[in-house]
């Protein structure tokens, strides 16, 4: 998979020679120095449980043929009592 090179997210949303809007400049700066990793990779990281779940999902889907990466169940992620529950939903 041939993946996009790293950039900076305010440069993609402004218009070339455009200033970057201050609400962007001066946010939290999350989203300011974005960068591609693999999925493997994310997977060592310290995530968020719902962030890892979504992503090692995505990393055993990309593991089946197309024919059937497309026709398997998808995943319904959710907070219940304090618990994390994932259901499979099947199209009817």
């Amino acid at each position: 998979t041939s993946w996009p090179s790293p950039c900076n997210w305010a440069e993609m949303w402004r218009g070339e020679g455009q200033e970057v809007p201050s609400d962007i400049k001066n946010g939290s700066g999350e989203l300011l120095d974005l960068h591609w990793i693999g999925l493997k990779e994310a997977l060592k990281l310290d995530l968020p449980i719902i962030t890892y779940e979504i992503v090692k999902c995505i990393e055993e889907r990309l593991q089946y043929p197309d024919t059937r990466r497309y026709t398997r169940p998808v995943p319904f992620y959710r907070f219940e009592h304090g618990k994390f529950i994932i259901s499979n939903l099947r199209a009817s």
